[in-house]
């Protein structure tokens, strides 16, 4: 299965079996009958998978082992529509974004993060709860986060390069491992009474 059919199984499990917000367990995931894992290899893309949407923001890990289901964040509509409703309305909590724009948590607060640095919209000083950010301008254009684009840029260069390595040295590992099994079994055969 391709990462992302991968990605979208995952998606329509979760949401299949926490409709309403309700907590599962990557065991139940596992033993999905949309997914056909046998050997533990599967398994660990699954879960592999299902840590890089909690990363992302879809996934909420609520303890070890059980999620919630948050919704998809990478949505360009999900962002026109926080960005729709943070010019409408000139104050806004995250709670707002989540229910009106179909945002996660996570998404939420760092589109508000990105209003924040780029001096459109400035959270109100206080321990309020919740909080509220309200625009200092409203621009026709949303704004673009070059940061993260950067950033994830940098990330996947990074990444490339240790994947790189990691298939440059993994044959020496494992040729490695397999001598010291060798001498292993050597040491463990060599006869006591002899010495």
């Amino acid at each position: 299965m391709a990462q992302n059919g991968m990605a979208g199984t995952i998606r329509r499990v979760f949401k299949e079996l926490g409709a309403g917000g309700v907590p599962v367990r990557q065991q139940d995931v596992a033993a999905h009958p949309l997914f056909d894992l046998v050997t533990n290899k599967g398994k660990q893309k699954l879960f592999r998978a299902i840590r890089e949407l909690c990363a992302a923001g879809e996934l909420e890990r609520v303890k070890p082992g059980v999620y919630v289901y948050r919704g998809k964040t990478d949505d360009p509509q999900i962002r026109e529509r926080m960005w729709a409703i943070c010019r409408a309305r000139g104050r806004v909590t995250i709670a707002d974004l989540q229910e009106l724009a179909g945002a996660s948590w996570a998404y939420a607060k760092e589109f508000l993060g990105l209003l924040v640095r780029q001096n459109i919209a400035q959270k109100l000083p206080g321990h309020r709860a919740p909080a509220v950010w309200v625009m200092l301008q409203t621009p026709v254009e949303p704004p673009v986060d070059n940061q993260k684009t950067e950033r994830l840029r940098r990330i996947r260069a990074e990444k490339k390069k240790a994947l790189a390595v990691i298939d440059e040295v993994g044959p020496a590992l494992v040729s490695a491992a397999q001598e010291l099994s060798r001498l292993r079994m050597y040491i463990n055969d060599f006869p006591e009474d002899e010495v």
